[in-house]
């Protein structure tokens, strides 16, 4: 076995692990190709912790010359295992072994690879799970049995991740997978590592360091106002919105793409269409989601005391939150968004929308809270009726509690009314809802 060959970088040789009883001899032939290069010999009883030196030869020690030939040995202290090591430059070598036994243990595992991710894949778990995955590549090399394996990902002293456990063939190798979830953030960098743990103990990948970012989150409520309401852009890794919804119909205007099945089996969405002699004419929703910054009235089968929203990551806000942004005019008419609360007298002279599908008009005691909308009317307009248009509410219009026109008016059986009565009325050959 020949050491660092045409080299003058030093090579080593360990032996695998021999055996021997007090006083047995091992012997093996050193060679010399320059008699100034030197072989240095060590050992070790106590599984390579430690090493002790034997030999630090050069043939010239002994005038044999260039090209030389020196027979050496070892002989065992005491009963044990034992490992010998030989260190040494530029075509020395060393063979013929002979005296011991071979030792091998019955379990021989290595990790020829590993994977841990750069810094941009780690995040603390704050609502949604923020993971990774990292990978270690382990070889079987006794052949004697196969290997039943476990892989821990460690962030310092803290385990994140386990893999499975897997078994590893006989002479085989296998990479393993842990999916690991940091729990706190690490902006200066932490140690991390692998270890892998088989029924003959346990390797462990070299440390290295890696940056865990925080966790960004915006937690939005209907009662208070935050960055959102006054144009701040961020992204996010989760927003949350926490709102009230009562039974029948609402207005709302989400900070995030919202599905309409958010609301319950049934719920309805509606968007602003036109504004025309006294109606106002809505729209049903028919992708199955709602718009960013954009005010609509959901109906929504059963009340929902607090419903939490939850959009994940990574989420974009864009920077058209304010006022000006978040409305639809029609023929000056304006259906205007807020994610803030507006408290009295704040609503004075605004619109806003019951549950009943009436509309209401604004004294100087009348708030409002965020993400919802009300309307704005120029001087002179009023509002006659609401009208949901595109799904099996087609045609039944619901009447503002504002005065309207009740000209015309006949219930059901065809009798003429002096003024609406509650219940569906026939006003102006139109069917009405009050």
């Amino acid at each position: 076995m020949a050491l660092a060959p045409n080299s003058t970088t030093a090579g080593t040789l360990t032996t695998p692990c021999l055996t021997a009883k007090e006083g047995d001899v091992l012997t093996w032939d050193s060679y010399f190709k320059w008699d100034d290069e030197a072989l240095k010999v060590e050992w070790s009883n106590d599984n390579q912790e430690t090493w002790t030196e034997l030999y630090n030869f050069m043939a010239k020690d002994e005038s044999l010359g260039n090209n030389s030939h020196k027979e050496m040995s070892f002989t065992a202290p005491a009963d044990g295992d034992y490992y010998l090591r030989f260190t040494s430059t530029y075509n020395n070598g060393v063979d013929n072994f002979q005296g011991f036994k071979l030792n091998l243990p019955e379990h021989i595992m290595a990790i020829s690879e590993s994977n841990i991710p750069s810094s941009n894949s780690y995040m603390p778990s704050m609502k949604v799970s923020k993971s990774f995955d990292a990978t270690v590549t382990v070889k079987e090399s006794r052949g004697v049995n196969e290997e039943n394996v476990v892989a821990k990902f460690y962030m310092g002293e803290e385990v994140i991740g386990t893999s499975e456990a897997v078994t590893v063939e006989a002479y085989s190798t296998k990479q393993i997978t842990i999916t690991a979830t940091p729990t706190v953030a690490a902006t200066s960098g932490a140690e991390m590592h692998i270890e892998v743990e088989y029924a003959g103990g346990t390797l462990k990948t070299e440390a290295v360091t890696r940056y865990v970012s925080e966790y960004k989150k915006l937690e939005l409520t209907e009662k208070e106002e935050t960055e959102i309401s006054t144009g701040y852009s961020a992204t996010y890794d989760l927003v949350t919105l926490t709102r009230s919804f009562a039974k029948g119909w609402n207005t709302f205007v989400a900070p995030v793409e919202t599905n309409i099945s958010e609301f319950g089996e049934g719920a309805k969405a509606y968007a602003f269409s036109d504004y025309a002699d006294g109606e106002l004419k809505f729209t049903a929703v028919t992708d199955s989601k709602l718009t960013v910054a954009t005010p609509y009235i959901v109906y929504v089968p059963e009340a929902i005391e607090s419903k939490e929203f939850a959009w994940e990551s990574p989420v974009i806000r864009s920077t058209a939150v304010g006022a000006d942004n978040i409305k639809v005019t029609k023929n000056g008419v304006t259906f205007q968004g807020t994610y803030a609360p507006v408290a009295a007298p704040g609503m004075e002279g605004k619109y806003g929308v019951t549950s009943a599908a009436n509309i209401a008009k604004g004294t100087d005691k009348a708030s409002i809270r965020g993400f919802r909308a009300y309307f704005e009317l120029p001087e002179g307009v009023e509002i006659k009726a609401l009208t949901f248009d595109g799904d099996d509410a087609t045609g039944i219009i619901t009447i503002s509690n504002v005065q309207g026109a009740t000209d015309n008016v006949y219930n059901l059986a065809g009798q003429r009314l002096q003024k609406m009565q509650r219940g569906i009325n026939i006003v102006n050959g139109k069917k009405i809802l009050k």
